[in-house]
């Protein structure tokens, strides 16, 4: 029904109106797309400040029309975001730095501390040597937008760390973490087996676990991969299992 009028599907030259009325529609949608995929564009390379400000800034909007004004540090955060920064250039770990902001029960980028239970149940793990560097290699840090793989020279904001600074801190976190993973396993069972003799947590230093010997699990993968071969070969061998195909 529209405009007053039944249209009648069993109706042909109703549903012919109908088509049309769908066709258009579905050419506007794709009229919109274009038109905000060119403004968000437009925005990236003028380096416009966009999305979330992200740990260590914020946004200021206009009190009477709420329009968006500009992107800034953020005191507070931009000094823990700042420490990270030096600290890392004068030569710390990623691990030595997150154990140290939890051991000062400094407050995470989602505003939880080590060891404090957040709504769904868990008990936050503060900050990581993954969402340190994670950070750290944010080019919004140093008050540039990232567009598509590459930095927009144009724009900007108040950054945390300098430009220099920045291309260093890219420079040793690379450097660290080696070459790039192509997302296969470098064990067997990696991401699918865990030691059910023990696990524990090891205060500010994030999970870890231990065997029944007391050997780091985590840390012998050469003979957790043999313990993983002579287990499954031995399951192999049991009445009703299916036999291994011929090779």
């Amino acid at each position: 029904m529209g405009r007053g009028k039944i249209y009648d599907p069993q109706n042909s030259q109703d549903m012919f109106f109908l088509d049309i009325m769908l066709a258009k529609a579905v050419a506007e949608v794709g009229d919109t797309r274009q038109r905000i995929l060119r403004d968000v564009a437009a925005r990236a390379e003028a380096g416009g400040a966009s999305g979330r400000p992200g740990y260590g800034f914020e946004h200021v909007y206009d009190p009477k029309t709420g329009a968006f004004l500009e992107r800034r540090p953020k005191p507070d955060e931009a000094e823990i975001l700042a420490e990270m920064a030096d600290r890392l250039l004068a030569g710390d770990g990623l691990e030595t730095i997150a154990r140290d902001l939890n051991g000062r029960k400094v407050p995470n980028s989602i505003q939880y501390i080590a060891g404090q239970r957040m709504p769904d149940g868990k008990t936050s793990r503060g900050w990581t040597a993954a969402t340190i560097r994670s950070m750290l290699m944010r080019s919004s840090i140093m008050g540039k937008r990232s567009w598509k793989g590459r930095l927009i020279a144009e724009g900007g904001w108040e950054g945390v760390v300098s430009e220099d600074d920045w291309h260093e801190l890219q420079r040793l976190l690379k450097s660290r973490s080696g070459k790039e993973r192509d997302g296969r396993a470098s064990h067997e069972l990696s991401g699918i087996a865990t030691c059910g003799a023990k696990t524990e947590r090891a205060e500010g230093e994030g999970s870890r676990s231990w065997c029944g010997a007391g050997a780091e699990c985590m840390r012998s993968s050469r003979s957790a991969d043999g313990c993983t071969g002579a287990v499954v070969g031995t399951r192999g061998t049991r009445p009703g299992m299916c036999p291994a195909r011929p090779t």
